[in-house]
């Protein structure tokens, strides 16, 4: 079996930091630490899609910028291997604004074909309440829960609009990661949405933290509980023909204080990554890139060497051919 790429979800060193590492400063790590691409977050001063296409505080015409950063990170021999917009102010469920969404996930979308990026990431946005109560987690003011299927028709037609989008004006994959801090944090919900939207440019990241909380704990879920055989590997069997990336990091069991998956560091959660790969492997889930993703963890930027290397070793051991 081949190697994996390795590569990193930028917002790591944006989310819950000190201060955000700026872009070029992080092309510079990565490449240092011979990582062989990431994840583009555009949130925050990473690159994003927007009116002026700000860059790391570059104004100018959007395909200048696009080439500039496209150089940047090929001069630290790295590619880029999916974009994940800033969309979250947007709702589904609670507050739908369709039209407003649309706009926004469209100029995404011409963003990453600008950069030649093949996959964007979407979530279902609204707090797992909005179809029923969840312990510790308030409503919007001014909101009612909605049924479960009402919630799917809602967001079923956001979704296949995005794949149609996607694939018909650019070839497009949309990847969608579902957590236990969004709407559908359930496996029979994950299967229902898969089957709703059924479309062949529309697939899952399986994150191992997240696979943890909904597949293991039924964390934030609302009414009972449901958990799925087999914990974290049996999610990644039971989604196996539907994750496209999978992404690597630790669970301590933990929601961080902005409602989803602490995303801590190897080493410093339960998961046996010994037990679990094989699992992954032997499913046939994902591509031929694992993504570390150290989302809201503290001080993420100092954890990134000693992630790669632990990364490193599961890829060796492995997946070495």
């Amino acid at each position: 079996m081949a190697k994996k790429n390795i590569a990193i979800g930028t917002w790591a060193v944006l989310f819950n930091q000190e201060k955000p590492m700026p872009f070029a400063e992080l092309m510079k790590l990565l490449g240092e630490l011979k990582f062989n691409g990431f994840e583009l977050g555009g949130f925050d001063i990473h690159p994003k899609a927007g009116p002026a296409f700000e860059v790391g505080g570059w104004f100018a015409d959007s395909n200048w910028v696009c080439e500039e950063l496209k150089d940047l990170w090929a001069s630290h021999n790295l590619e880029c291997y999916g974009f994940a917009p800033d969309l979250w102010k947007h709702s589904f469920v609670a507050k739908p604004n369709p039209k407003a969404y649309d706009a926004d996930f469209d100029a995404a979308l011409k963003f990453a074909d600008m950069l030649n990026i093949d996959g964007i990431r979407v979530d279902t946005l609204d707090k797992p309440n909005v179809i029923g109560d969840v312990v510790g987690l308030n409503r919007p003011e001014g909101t009612n829960a909605v049924s479960f299927e009402q919630a799917l028709q809602l967001v079923v037609p956001r979704f296949k609009r995005c794949c149609e989008r996607a694939h018909g004006e650019f070839g497009m994959n949309v990847l969608w990661e579902p957590e236990p801090g969004f709407l559908f944090n359930k496996p029979g919900q994950i299967e229902a949405v898969l089957n709703e939207v059924d479309c062949h440019n529309f697939s899952l990241i399986g994150d191992v933290c997240h696979f943890d909380h909904i597949g293991v704990r039924g964390s934030l879920q609302p009414g009972e509980k449901e958990v799925q055989e087999g914990g974290i590997g049996g999610m990644f069997q039971r989604f196996a023909s539907s994750i496209k990336r999978v992404h690597l990091i630790d669970s301590n069991g933990e929601i961080n204080q902005h409602g989803t998956s602490a995303h801590p560091p190897f080493g410093e959660g339960t998961v046996n990554f010994d037990e679990l790969i094989p699992q992954i492997l032997a499913a046939g889930a994902g591509d031929d890139t694992w993504c570390i993703d150290l989302c809201f963890w503290p001080n993420a930027a100092k954890a990134i060497a000693s992630c790669k290397d632990f990364a490193d070793a599961l890829n060796v051991k492995h997946c070495a051919a």
